[in-house]
């Protein structure tokens, strides 16, 4: 189906603003584009261009029937069955069934204002993207096992958020094969990259020893970039731990220029599908009164924060990311004032993290500002987090967390401007 012209000008614009030194796209072959191509291109820094498609061309409208009539819908031919929703009945190579929601569903959560989680804490319930379907004839969800170690937790023996990415590109590195991913860095120099990381929820926290199973599947495919959906359940069923994780990697060659997906990662079959819902986790719109705080701090990107390729790691982005969120609460102190306070603020969602490989590659090594903008909304608190070299125009990488505020007695969440130890820490905007 193709994209709403009006969307993607929209888009377009809203990119070119948060990123004004990616060039500007061809107004002409944008239309042609999807939202994720689109994003690509830019979190890419222009390098992921997608291939040229025809220029849709709108169909001439239906004339109107002489005499109104009841319509006949034939039934659909058998060669077209429809497609299966992820996960399959299978335990062994697909989530469990209560990860996902059956064919046919919206996606949406139950009706009930509130959920519980398995710790029993209550969390607001949002519109989720989490329906994927998959052809019958696609190969299961590639599954990696992993085992929370101590060295994957915080203080509270729960598992620290930015390793769950960790979980989820080891089982795309698992995929597409280590030898295969070796021969490439030694023999070419070509890397594997994140570009994005979009809609990775938090349901629940596993927490030390416990087993998990990261179940992967590719639901776009570039010449450039593959896109998966990663999820991350408990190994013996039950609640997912972490789902609607959208992960976009492309592979990059040693001068920081992107290049084609080689043909030794596409030598096994993927397991492959598509997302079929999409949900609104909040409201992007500003409004006037909103509560915001806005905090900057300077950070050193040391030599042992860089993947394979010299790029800044993933991992180490959503640490100063996590950085900033803390000193946006006046640092380690204030969130202890509000943890002796019986508040607790958790990771909800990460959202459209554009990580722009080749470009962080300036930051390592340099002493760089990292910038968060704190506002309450309704139940949630939204962090606008990027990384910038001093003096800058345009941030190098920046992304979207949102939190809750929950209470430790209780379980149930929050409402952040109507909680006293969280008021200290913000005030109205004009």
């Amino acid at each position: 189906m193709a994209a709403d012209p009006e969307k993607i000008q929209a888009l377009v614009q809203d990119l070119s603003t948060k990123m004004p030194g990616v060039p500007a796209p061809d107004p002409n072959q944008v239309l042609c584009w999807s939202e994720l191509e689109l994003q690509l291109y830019f979190s890419s820094g222009g390098a992921l261009k997608p291939k040229v498609k025809a220029k849709p061309t709108p169909k001439p409208a239906a004339a109107a029937p002489a005499v109104a009539a009841p319509a006949v819908v034939p039934p659909a031919p058998a060669a077209t069955a429809a497609p299966v929703t992820l996960p399959s009945p299978s335990p062994s190579s697909e989530p469990p069934e209560s990860g996902l929601p059956a064919s046919g569903s919206t996606g949406a959560e139950p009706s009930s204002p509130t959920s519980k989680d398995s710790t029993g804490s209550s969390r607001p319930n949002f519109p989720r993207r989490t329906t994927v379907q998959r052809p019958p004839n696609a190969p299961p969800a590639h599954k990696l096992d992993v085992v929370v170690y101590i060295e994957h937790t915080d203080s509270y023996q729960i598992v620290y958020n930015a390793n769950y990415v960790s979980f989820c590109l080891h089982s795309l590195q698992d995929f597409y094969g280590l030898p295969a991913l070796l021969e490439l860095q030694h023999t070419d120099s070509i890397c594997m990259n994140m570009l994005t990381l979009h809609g990775m929820r938090c349901l629940q926290s596993a927490i030390l020893g416990d087993h998990l199973s990261v179940f992967s599947t590719r639901i776009d495919h570039t010449e450039n970039a593959d896109t998966w959906y990663c999820s991350i359940h408990p190994s013996g069923g039950g609640q997912p731990v972490i789902y609607d994780c959208l992960v976009t990697v492309g592979f990059f060659g040693a001068s920081g220029t992107a290049v084609a997906i080689p043909p030794v990662i596409q030598q096994r079959e993927p397991p492959h599908g598509k997302v079929v819902q999409s949900g609104i986790l909040r409201k992007t719109t500003p409004s006037p009164g909103r509560l915001a705080k806005e905090s900057c701090f300077s950070a050193t990107c040391w030599l042992d924060t860089t993947d394979a390729s010299g790029c800044l790691d993933p991992v180490f982005v959503l640490k100063l990311f996590e950085r900033g969120r803390t000193n946006a609460f006046d640092g380690p102190s204030g969130l202890k004032t509000l943890q002796d306070a019986g508040v607790k603020v958790v990771v909800f969602r990460v959202e459209n993290v554009q990580l722009h490989p080749p470009a962080s590659r300036a930051l390592v090594g340099q002493a760089i500002d990292v910038r968060t903008r704190m506002e309450y909304q309704e139940k949630l608190i939204v962090f606008e987090q990027s990384l910038w070299l001093p003096g800058a125009a345009a941030p190098t990488i920046l992304g979207t967390v949102v939190c809750l505020a929950i209470d430790a007695v209780t379980g149930e969440t929050i409402q952040p401007a109507n909680c006293t130890p969280l008021q200290r820490f913000i005030q109205a905007t004009p």
